[in-house]
């Protein structure tokens, strides 16, 4: 009886760490909205999910003593079955998070959506303008990317080279997208609009950093 009871904890220590040592797909880290101080990590590997708090008090603080976490290490199907669980993940991370997790252990996670925001930025500036295109269809994610004015920042510099301060002032006001877009007549013809708007109003602060260096033919 004592060895099957060992060889059954054996069992559920060596499961815990092939779990927690398998590649990550999602991480999230946070403080429990306040009062509370705990602090919270929900891993998600390709084994499985790890919900782990650490109960944060004014004695341990003030001793230094590193508290333990509670620990849940589960299945993908129980994670997708725990509404509780669920319901606790939407308050601290967001229901973006949620839905990203929910997606991962239903296996129809994207590596792509999972990137952080400048990482897939930076990916999706190596895609022809047609592929981009086809990319901002997929879904929400992927239509609030590409139309990010980072993504057009980073494809006008790609393309047209370093951008003026005049170029960099009007696309604060039209946006990255629009200005890239712009052939030149249509940029000078944009940059001398503002300019006329800011010597009518001397006093507008903006004027004295728009600059009037002209765009080369």
């Amino acid at each position: 009886m004592a060895d099957a009871r060992g060889e059954e904890i054996a069992e559920k220590i060596a499961w815990k760490t092939a779990i927690l040592r398998s590649r990550k797909l999602f991480e999230g880290t946070s403080q429990l909205p306040a009062p509370s101080k705990d602090f919270c990590q929900l891993l998600i590997t390709e084994k499985g999910v790890a919900w782990r708090k650490w109960k944060i008090t004014l004695r341990n603080y003030s001793l230094g003593m590193a508290p333990h976490p509670i620990e849940q290490i589960m299945t993908y199907e129980d994670y997708r079955f725990d509404r509780s669980l669920q319901f606790e993940i939407e308050t601290i991370f967001g229901v973006k998070a949620l839905n990203q997790t929910l997606k991962i252990v239903k296996g129809c996670n994207d590596p792509l959506s999972s990137l952080p925001e400048p990482l897939a930025i930076k990916v999706i500036c190596y895609l022809d303008l047609q592929s981009i295109e086809y990319l901002s269809q997929v879904n929400q994610h992927f239509r609030e990317l590409c139309k990010a004015d980072g993504l057009w920042e980073k494809l006008y510099a790609m393309h047209q080279g370093t951008p003026s301060r005049e170029v960099k002032a009007l696309a604060k006001e039209l946006g990255w997208k629009h200005v890239f877009f712009m052939n030149k007549l249509q940029l000078q013809k944009e940059i001398s609009r503002k300019r006329r708007q800011l010597l009518a109003s001397p006093s507008d602060s903006g004027a004295s950093t728009f600059m009037t260096q002209q765009i080369e033919d």
